[in-house]
This record gives structure tokens, sequence and C-alpha cells, in this order.
């Protein structure tokens, strides 16, 4: 099944000090978006456009089992997986740089449906040796 879907997207990154401790005013981004929604053997994917400061951006979330990805190509290229049993080691991209990224998913609540639902993570993060931690909330309504 593919739907046209409605997507809000906000975001709230702590960045931490060497002791975990929140360091300064968080970093807030809220975005709303149209894109679809793939209902398949039990797996729901959600594909959307942005355009970043570095160019346009196609996005793909995945759920499954538990699990999440975002996939992320274009101006910026990151495959980052949401998973609360594992810590995830990838590489994320500004083309021309490049950043060694671990993440530790603390939770993911997800009661996504064909009607629409929410998508929440709550994740550490080490980008480049910057310590974060991120609150991701993705809202999905039919359009």
């Amino acid at each position: 099944m593919l739907k046209k879907i409605k997507l809000n997207i906000e975001s709230y990154i702590d960045n931490l000090d060497e002791h975990g401790l929140s360091d300064g005013e968080p970093e807030i981004n809220r975005a709303a978006h149209t894109g679809t929604m793939r209902i398949y053997d039990g797996e729901i994917a959600l594909t959307y456009k942005e355009n970043g400061e570095g160019g346009p951006v196609t996005c793909s979330v995945t759920a499954k089992a538990g699990a999440v990805t975002v996939r992320r190509n274009g101006a910026v290229v990151s495959t980052m997986v949401f998973d609360e049993r594992e810590i995830y080691k990838t590489v994320y991209c500004v083309p021309p740089y490049r950043f060694d990224m671990e993440i530790k998913t603390k939770r993911v609540r997800n009661s996504l449906s064909e009607s629409g639902g929410a998508l929440e993570i709550l994740y550490e993060m080490d980008i480049g040796g910057a310590k974060k931690q991120t609150r991701m909330k993705i809202t999905v309504s039919e359009v």
C-alpha cells in the first residue's frame, strides 16, 4: 500500500559536556513535509524530500521489528539505525566532510499505522567527538 502523507518532524539536540550534562541551550528543529508512506510485509517506510543549507536531500524512515532506519542522500549522506539492543557506528557525510558517528538508542516508541501515528526516538550520539543527546518525534497524518 502506498499513500500520500504529511510529516511533522521535531528534534531537540542537547550538546553534552565531558560529564554527560547539557551544555548550553538545545538546538530545536521543526519541519513539515509532504511525502509517501509504504506499508509492506510488517514494514512502514516514510519518504520525503527536504532542502537544507547545502541543497536537496531525499530522506527515508523505515520502521520494522523495534528498529528504525533513517537514510539521507543528497547534500547530506547518512544512514542511522536506532535499535535499543545495539550501538550503531556509521559515517555522517556533508560533502566534502566526513565524520565518524556512534548512536546509542535509549528508547523507540512507534505507533505508526496506515492511518498515521507517531515515531519517537531518544538517543545519544557522538559525532566527530562531540557528544549529544537527541529527542526526535515524527508525526504522520493523511493528506
